[in-house]
């Protein structure tokens, strides 16, 4: 899990057991969940870089990592679907 704040709120980063990584604006009942990234296997643990908005997620099947980035955050000016982005898997 990993939070950044946007002005609407905090964004949220969650690597969920669905094997996804979910990009959430959290502001209470207005919560809303942003988009979804595929992850190639079910996470056990996330790492995210600041310098480099990058998102390292392991998964213990087939012992390998996903790595994503940039992190869509608005505060930045990236937005969803921004052709920038970019993931990759390691094995």
């Amino acid at each position: 899990m990993r939070t950044e704040d946007d002005a609407a709120g905090e964004i949220l980063y969650v690597a969920t057991s669905a094997s996804e990584l979910v990009r959430i604006r959290a502001g209470g009942a207005d919560s809303v969940v942003l988009d979804t990234t595929p992850l190639t296997s079910t996470p056990s643990d996330m790492a995210v870089c600041d310098a480099t908005l990058t998102a390292v997620i392991a998964q213990p099947v087939p012992d390998g990592v996903d790595i994503i980035g940039p992190l869509l955050i608005f505060a930045d000016g990236f937005e969803s679907g921004d052709t920038s982005s970019w993931s990759s898997t390691v094995q």
